[in-house]
């Protein structure tokens, strides 16, 4: 947690904080844990201090739980439990939009018939979370084939029943081991009637740049809509040189500037990324992410390591001065 702004931070114990059903990232003691139940009431959407956060059993059918908090996480309540939505499994990894008191709309990665994660899709509670519905899917992969897939979306509501996703995509034939293709980079997709349906958006520019080899773009983004109206979109190169960049878009995501790397040098590995991004009042970006660090000696270690960036330094100069 950081009270200055992301300048400083201090660890607090999940635990006992309320977090107590197990999860693919959290294995508490067998004898403590918790097993998740359904909601007993309606969460409040619009409290001041509402967080939420969403966990799940493995990536591919989890299934899925939930806490809430109406303290900024000092204490959660939960675990909740999650439907599936009439897929064969959802393991969330999640992105929610509120859209009042009891009305919420998430878009969440959900497996395939094959039981392999690979979908993208969003839902909608309108009774405090007590309650779910499956209104669409987001990407446009055949879910038939398993070496194809969309997972970890990152949405921003760019006006009034507007939506624009991101995706983390692969595709192709699968690899020796049967499993998922190559990773293609990311995909676009936007919405026009509140997220009913979705057409790709044509942003070749996301995908694998030119004169790169492997995955470069091998991991999910982070999107987020500035003050100014720009995009801001976030993720990790995890090939050679590894590297955290950030792109601009000034057109909702038409098209979006170069590369402008915020930190590169120092990894050890390609192990690292999966962003997250606030603004705070006075403009700045809190870019949070894990990383590989190789600064002392050959031994790396990884870290949960903030970035504090100025989205004004990258704004394009104007013509008439």
């Amino acid at each position: 947690r950081s009270l200055d702004g992301g300048l400083t931070w201090s660890v607090e114990d999940a635990f006992e904080a309320g977090m107590t059903a197990e999860g693919h990232d959290h294995q508490p003691p067998p004898q403590m844990r918790r097993m998740p139940a359904p909601l007993d009431e309606k969460m409040n959407f619009g409290h001041p201090d509402f967080v939420l956060t969403f966990e799940r059993l493995n990536n591919a059918d989890g299934p899925s739980h939930f806490y809430y908090s109406y303290d900024r996480g000092h204490h959660w309540k939960g675990p909740f439990s999650f439907p599936d939505l009439d897929t064969p499994g959802v393991a969330t990894r999640t992105d929610y939009h509120v859209e009042g008191k009891h009305e919420m709309l998430v878009f969440l990665t959900t497996a395939k018939p094959n039981g392999k994660e690979g979908r993208v899709a969003c839902a909608r509670t309108a009774d405090g979370g007590k309650t779910w519905k499956r209104i669409a899917w987001v990407d446009s992969n055949p879910p038939e084939r398993s070496a194809e897939g969309a997972i970890m979306p990152a949405g921003v509501r760019l006006a009034p029943g507007h939506f624009f996703v991101i995706t983390r995509e692969w595709g192709g034939p699968p690899n020796a081991e049967g499993k998922q293709g190559p990773l293609k980079g990311l995909a676009a997709y936007a919405s026009e009637d509140d997220a009913y349906t979705w057409q790709r958006v044509a942003t070749p520019e996301l995908g694998n740049l030119p004169g790169q080899t492997g995955d470069p773009v091998h991991n999910p983004p982070a999107l987020i809509k500035l003050h100014d109206g720009r995009l801001c979109l976030a993720y990790g190169i995890r090939v050679k040189p590894t590297r955290m960049v950030v792109r601009f878009s000034e057109d909702q995501g038409k098209s979006w500037s170069p590369e402008h790397v915020v930190r590169a040098d120092d990894g050890a590995n390609g192990d690292m990324g999966y962003p997250r991004m606030v603004q705070r009042p006075d403009g700045r970006v809190v870019l949070v992410y894990y990383y590989n660090h190789a600064l002392r000696g050959s031994k790396p270690y990884r870290c949960i390591a903030a970035t504090l960036l100025d989205p004004g330094f990258y704004r394009k100069p104007d013509a008439s001065s």
